[in-house]
């Protein structure tokens, strides 16, 4: 489920086998690799192996409701940040994707900080990088280099924007903004 969902932060007991394993492939895998992680150890030479798997946060067994509550409080910051990152807003918006020589228009469906899916003419390659390019409402163009995190049957990619050129990164921000800003007014009336 870890693999095929995204979350927020995870809770890893240390006492149940194969709980670095796990810590592990979360920070390898594309979707959750930012979690938040915390690790509930018992012994102290738990510490280096929990925050070496990946953990964030180091709980000390036995857990109680205050030291939790404490926890969750600090990591409500980069909490924020994921939710922000992986947070979709739906998107009809044209975007050019070119892999090495090859250029296809496509559609674009829905877009986050992280991240975008696109309906594509022609499958694209799992892990495959790629240059994208699209203009925002308002007119504010985004360039730059991603890599291809899924594919279906149906022509749909989603696709991990890593790098921006220009002011793309500011202008996806400035758009973000103010669609929760909509998002947030549409919810209060």
């Amino acid at each position: 489920m870890l693999l095929t969902c995204t979350i927020d932060g995870v809770f890893v007991d240390l006492e149940v086998a194969g709980a670095l394993g796990v810590m592990e492939s979360i920070r390898k895998g594309t979707s959750n690799a930012k979690v938040v992680i915390f690790a509930c150890v018992v012994h102290a030479r738990e510490y280096t192996d929990a925050l070496g798997a990946g953990a964030n946060f180091l709980l000390r067994k036995p857990l109680n409701e205050d030291s939790i509550a404490l926890h969750i409080t600090i990591a409500k910051e980069l909490l924020e940040r994921e939710r922000r990152r992986y947070f979709r807003h739906a998107a009809s918006v044209p975007v050019i994707l070119k892999e090495g020589e090859v250029e296809q228009h496509a559609r674009m469906t829905n877009l986050s900080e992280g991240g975008m899916a696109a309906r594509t003419a022609r499958a694209l390659k799992h892990n495959a990088l790629i240059d994208f390019d699209f203009d925002l409402p308002a007119r504010a163009s985004v360039t730059g280099r991603g890599q291809v995190a899924w594919t279906n049957t149906e022509g749909m990619a989603g696709v991990i924007l890593q790098n921006f050129r220009g002011t793309g990164r500011e202008n996806l921000e400035a758009w973000l903004r103010i669609q929760e800003q909509l998002g947030t007014a549409r919810k209060g009336s």
